[in-house]
């Protein structure tokens, strides 16, 4: 092996074709020369030594961009100029990852490489081709899937801080199905909050809706902390208000030196503080599904909610009817809806179109289906989205379920699908309903459960004037297609398989409304469901083709229809705490917390008539 650093070399390169030549120190300052002619001889690398630690920040990034203007990745070799005292290599290897990750990820911004293809350069100078060059047979140690996520945050958030991101919002849902966050400068975040998480009390998870006071029997106290250890996968720019971003937190358990169990910190599934997080709680229930029954979920949503000009009483911006023209050319509907829509796609959130709904100031927005976790925390982004920009148009949107006593409520419509994969692949029978048994399984598994599954999609009084008799919610315990006077629909996709059935298939569930929280929502159906498929349960009922509530009670035995959807909260509250399924799937700390959370938030608003209990659910959904 010949080392030389030399520009007139060539006729020696050329002269001796299978030696390999290494143009040490990038052959600096003519390092351009040196990757042209690493580019034009198969026998030519480029070693970046004497570049670190020698050379300025700025010279170094501008040294790798020279090089990689035209020199392969896989001729470019890392090396530092480290000697004498150990602090030099170590400092000049710091200086060598954060010049060569900054020029990547300029030239990922800037769309010249993908962020794979990024990652795939970095391996190359920084190990593989040095690995290959002088035959050492190393066996790197491979990034796993955490690492990398972290390093793919931490891209992002120097990314955000270009396009001028100033603070970041470290959300989280909790029992009162409130979306609360703290707000952190983006240097503080990216420094300290991304890597340690943030310390709030734990009894804010149990916080009900009218006041920030603490019930009595939710399993807390004032007492202990819980970290929000942010999800950087979802750290994105808030549009509509540019100098935020948000971000997705898990809670994490945190102890200190008065803690009996300090120095044993339990973050396992099984934990308080995991027991009490909403999102981990789902994820977990979905890992369980596709592990256990080798099936995926993707879950999209229907957003109903109403645009006012006045909250007392409440006025809506206009009085249209569903789906008419005139309600996008009243005031500035159009305006908001545009932006609100454009909003959600610059957050990723793929919007399928959106209209008019029936009562004063009612639009609807459905949104494309998503894996439940990734489907729950566009479901708040969402939310947060349409009430902010809403405000920015000087008019308050709200999901409350029944904002005008004699009008069409507001709903939150999840449709969920689900693939089956591996040896279990979806098999069709010669069942009617074109419906595989896990399917029917399913269903029949939500139905069975769906007293209790309502204590989370109807967690308010006024949810239950929404599923009465005739307004498209469901008032009576079935399934049907394509008939919205059901609280589970089938909706077929228009798809013809060989043998004349339909093919694809997911279930509408319309009994859900925009006062609860998604991820405990997806959690109770995903669980019910997939209770009804590992006992093989059965419909014993044909898909209700009539409005039920237009039947005779003989009408509607005939069909199998018995039991009425849940009248108020209590019963269903009554319901899940006899549910042992769903108490077992999202853990008793859960259960305990939100049941006593929404028990003590009906005490409170059971003597309170309709426009009082109205008037506080405005001012907080």
């Amino acid at each position: 092996m010949i080392t030389l650093c030399t520009f007139s070399l060539r006729p020696l390169i050329e002269k001796y074709p299978n030696a390999k030549f290494v143009l040490l120190h990038a052959a600096y300052p003519c390092s351009r020369q040196a990757g042209y002619l690493a580019s034009v001889y198969s026998n030519v690398y480029v070693d970046m030594g004497l570049v670190f630690p020698w050379i300025s920040a700025s010279g170094q990034q501008t040294n790798l961009r020279e090089l990689l203007e035209i020199c392969p990745s896989n001729k470019i070799l890392f090396s530092t100029d480290g000697h004498y005292l150990p602090e030099s290599f170590y400092v000049a290897a710091i200086q060598g990852r954060e010049a060569l990750s900054k020029v990547l990820l300029e030239f990922v911004e800037s769309g010249e490489f993908s962020y794979e293809e990024a990652i795939k350069v970095a391996k190359q100078i920084m190990f593989e081709n040095s690995n290959r060059l002088y035959k050492l047979k190393l066996t790197p140690k491979q990034i796993d899937n955490e690492e990398y996520k972290d390093v793919s945050g931490k891209q992002k958030i120097v990314k955000l801080k270009k396009m001028g991101v100033k603070f970041v919002r470290i959300g989280f849902m909790e029992c009162s199905n409130q979306y609360r966050f703290h707000i952190v400068p983006i240097d503080r975040f990216q420094n300290y909050i991304a890597i340690s998480g943030l310390t709030i009390a734990r009894c804010i998870t149990a916080l009900p809706f009218y006041g920030d006071v603490i019930p009595g029997n939710v399993g807390v106290d004032a007492t202990g902390e819980i970290l929000l250890k942010p999800d950087l996968s979802t750290l994105i720019q808030l549009p509509y208000s540019p100098k935020h971003a948000n971000v997705h937190a898990f809670f994490e358990n945190k102890f200190t030196p008065v803690d009996p169990q300090f120095g044993k910190i339990d973050n396992s599934p099984n934990s308080l503080a995991f027991n009490l997080c909403p999102r981990t709680c789902l994820q977990n229930i979905v890992d369980s599904a596709c592990k256990d029954l080798s099936i995926t979920f993707l879950i999209g949503t229907e957003f109903e909610f109403v645009l006012l000009k006045d909250i007392t009483p409440p006025v809506g911006v206009d009085d249209t009817t569903y789906s008419l023209a005139s309600s996008f050319r009243t005031s500035n509907n159009a305006e908001i809806l545009d932006r609100i829509v454009e909003s959600l796609q610059e957050q990723g959130i793929e919007v399928e179109q959106f209209h008019s709904e029936s009562a004063p100031g009612q639009f609807e927005i459905v949104t494309a289906p998503e894996s439940p976790l990734i489907a729950a925390d566009k479901v708040v982004v969402t939310r947060q989205t349409i009430y902010d920009v809403a405000a920015q148009a000087g008019v308050r949107a709200t999901f409350v379920p029944k904002p005008f006593k004699n009008q069409a409520g507001n709903g939150a419509h999840v449709h969920l699908s689900f693939k089956e994969i591996g040896e279990s692949q979806k098999i069709v029978d010669d069942h009617p309903s074109g419906l595989s048994p896990y399917e029917r399984s399913f269903i029949a598994g939500v139905l069975h459960h769906i007293k209790a599954i309502c204590a989370f999609a109807l967690p308010t009084d006024l949810s239950y004037m929404r599923t009465v008799d005739n307004c498209w919610a469901g008032s009576w315990i079935c399934w049907s297609v394509e008939n919205r006077e059901t609280p589970i629909r089938l909706c077929y996709r228009p798809k013809i398989g060989p043998n004349g059935k339909y093919l694809d298939v997911h279930f509408e569930h319309k009994f859900v409304d925009g006062t609860s929280n998604p991820y405990l929502v997806f959690s109770a159906l995903i669980a019910s469901g997939v209770d009804g498929i590992k006992k093989g349960m059965q419909l014993t009922t044909n898909p209700m083709l009539d409005n039920p509530a237009s039947l005779s009670n003989e009408e509607r035995i005939k069909q199998g229809v018995t039991e009425r959807m849940p009248e108020s909260l209590l019963d269903t509250l009554k319901a899940l705490n006899e549910d042992k399924v769903l108490i077992d799937a999202l853990g008793e700390p859960m259960i305990r917390c939100y049941t006593g959370v929404k028990e003590d938030e009906h005490k409170f608003c059971e003597n309170l008539n309709f426009d009082e209990q109205l008037g506080i659910l405005l001012k907080r959904f």
